[in-house]
């Protein structure tokens, strides 16, 4: 489904497409209620994007953040939670290609909730350390 038949569908306004971090610095002052990042982007396809995410949560803490990565990888989820632990999410690019699973998280980080994709849950849990820091951030 292309991005134009999912904004039709559901209301939703893409304000920009960007293919790499700089290109976001460019067109920060662009408003938008809701990024989604991809962790790995040009131009080294490393971690640019979970760096812009990041920079992104500080500098505009009121921008809800989903996260998408094409493997688990502790580090950026954790770093992503201990800024904050509302309107955020992290998903694994397998879960994107069931529509409505991507379609609920999206609301559900719009909307001020918390979206983790059940198998970087599981591999958090892997680790009881890792567990109880996220907790901290997580509160109640």
């Amino acid at each position: 489904m292309a991005s134009t038949d999912l904004t039709a569908r559901w209301a939703w306004a893409v304000v920009s497409a960007l293919w790499s971090a700089p290109a976001w610095r460019a067109t920060a002052n662009v408003f938008a209620a809701l990024a989604v990042v991809d962790v790995r982007m040009p131009p080294t396809h490393t971690d640019e994007g979970i760096r812009a995410a990041l920079v992104i949560r500080r500098q505009y803490p009121d921008v809800a953040l989903l996260v998408l990565s094409q493997y688990v990888e502790e580090s950026y989820t954790t770093d992503l939670l201990s800024a904050a632990t509302s309107s955020v999410g992290y998903l694994l690019k397998d879960r994107v290609a069931h529509v409505a699973d991507f379609l609920d998280a999206v609301r559900r980080v719009a909307a001020g909730g918390t979206a983790l994709d059940p198998d970087v849950v599981a591999q958090l849990l892997t680790d009881h350390r890792k567990v109880l820091a996220v907790l901290k951030y997580l509160g109640p």
